[in-house]
């Protein structure tokens, strides 16, 4: 039996490397190296391209999903990862995301999910 509980990280990199945001295949391995370093496993992807250097990507993962959506225009990404179970962390993927895009600030919100964390 698995746990009913996650962890939904929620984040905005906020004046990223224009170049690493912009180079949407680094961007897409750099997003599948850092959820394999959350400990989580990839399902499938998708992703579309509005321009050369805007995009929207989405991962189905074996514990839920995760999906960035760039801006480029503005230097920025907005990152959702939702991981159930007891086994993913999302310290590890940021550390991956902040390394490659460097962002001058990070604004996130990390949400507890389960029967443990529910407000009555």
């Amino acid at each position: 039996m698995f746990p009913f509980q996650g962890q939904h990280y929620l984040s905005s990199f906020i004046e990223c490397d224009k170049k690493a945001l912009g180079t949407i295949a680094t961007l897409r391995t750099t997003a599948i190296q850092a959820i394999k370093e959350s400990g989580a496993t990839l399902l499938q992807e998708v992703s579309h391209a509005f321009s050369e250097d805007a995009c929207t990507m989405v991962f189905l993962l074996s514990e839920s999903h995760c999906s960035l959506h760039t801006y480029p225009e503005h230097g920025s990404v907005f990152i959702d990862l939702f991981t159930c179970g007891d086994k993913c962390h999302y310290a590890e993927f940021e550390k991956v995301m902040m390394d490659y895009l460097q962002p001058k600030k990070v604004v996130r919100n990390v949400v507890y999910r389960g029967e443990q964390h529910v407000v009555t």
